[in-house]
């Protein structure tokens, strides 16, 4: 039996990937492929294998042996898929996204990938990262733990903390170590058709009627607002949540609507000067010019602020007052900014 091994890495069309593998896990199998269902009961609902990155790292309530009983009830297929953008930064030892400023990161991180190894070691196994130009990928991910409230601070300092995840040429030699080979793929080879093009890629046949894009990423403005307002010192985690939901809702992007475009990137040098350090060492990889080169400033003024903090506080009270799905909350907006004008 092989393996293919989709680790990631985040920001790169997994979860569309993980969504079209899961909903025609019958067409892959009339076609000798296998994609397993998640069978841990915390993990039942989820399209991708993070349960399986999970359990390699010691510290969850699954385990290497159940991902290895698992796996064996698909071993009449020739092919199976298992994929988790999680493989891509679990350590040995920690919860996901912890540690990833400790100076042991990438001794850790080879630990770890040994544990995957050895598990799988009965089958081969191939494995296969897909990278994202560098400053695209920095601040897709920061806006990702941002909204999961899995990281609070700056731009700047998120960019420091997760530094081994941006050493891509790193990252490949750890899995190269760890299983004697490793497949390169850059998303933006991929990203007009997502899954088809991943499965051609790695030898596979695809699907007909194309990848429909999913988990987009809200506008950097409004990530940048839920970081300043997320602050630790700022109470209630109710309020935590309901910041999180209405970022990703349309009257929120509305807000900015006449503004298209944002990045945290300083200026086009930095950005550039970024992705080269990202990519240094890596030859092959298509990395085209950077969709954040003409984008405005996602620092939000403290006019800017208050506008998106009265915003969401009509949000909020209509969402609690008649629920989200019988008024929307714009309704509410105007009605108030015609009053207030």
């Amino acid at each position: 039996m092989r393996i293919i091994l989709h680790c990631g890495t985040h920001k790169t069309g997994t979860s569309s990937i993980q969504y079209i593998l899961s909903s025609r896990r019958d067409e892959l199998n009339q076609a000798g492929l296998s994609y397993p269902a998640n069978e841990h009961r915390d993990y039942a609902g989820q399209n991708s294998h993070n349960w399986i990155a999970k359990a390699f790292t010691g510290v969850y309530d699954c385990a290497k042996e159940d991902v290895a009983e698992a796996l064996r009830r698909h071993a009449g297929s020739p092919t199976v898929i298992v994929s988790s953008e999680d493989l891509s930064c679990s350590l040995l030892g920690f919860n996901l996204w912890s540690g990833l400023d400790r100076d042991d990161f990438r001794r850790r991180q080879k630990e770890y990938l040994q544990v995957v190894a050895d598990t799988l070691g009965d089958w081969e196994v191939h494995p296969v990262l897909v990278f994202r130009r560098g400053d695209e990928f920095a601040q897709s991910l920061y806006q990702h733990l941002v909204r999961k409230d899995h990281f609070t601070g700056s731009f700047a300092k998120f960019i420091e903390y997760a530094r081994p995840l941006f050493e891509y040429h790193e990252q490949a030699m750890a899995f190269e170590n760890a299983f004697g080979r490793v497949d390169l793929l850059s998303y933006h080879d991929l990203a007009d058709d997502i899954c088809g093009k991943f499965l051609a890629r790695v030898g596979l046949p695809g699907f007909e009627g194309g990848s429909p894009r999913r988990n987009r990423s809200p506008d950097a403005r409004l990530t940048y607002w839920l970081a300043a307002r997320n602050d630790p010192e700022v109470r209630g985690a109710q309020s935590r949540l309901e910041r999180t939901i209405f970022v990703t809702t349309a009257g929120a992007r509305s807000l900015f609507a006449d503004r298209p475009g944002a990045g945290f990137w300083p200026d086009n040098t930095e950005g550039q000067a970024f992705h080269d350090r990202c990519a240094a060492g890596l030859d092959g990889l298509n990395f085209p010019k950077s969709a954040l080169a003409e984008a405005g400033s996602a620092v939000l003024e403290a006019e800017d602020l208050t506008t998106v903090d009265r915003a969401f506080e009509i949000w909020r009270t209509a969402r609690r007052k008649v629920g989200a799905r019988r008024r929307p909350w714009w309704r509410f907006w105007r009605r108030s900014s015609d009053r207030n004008a």
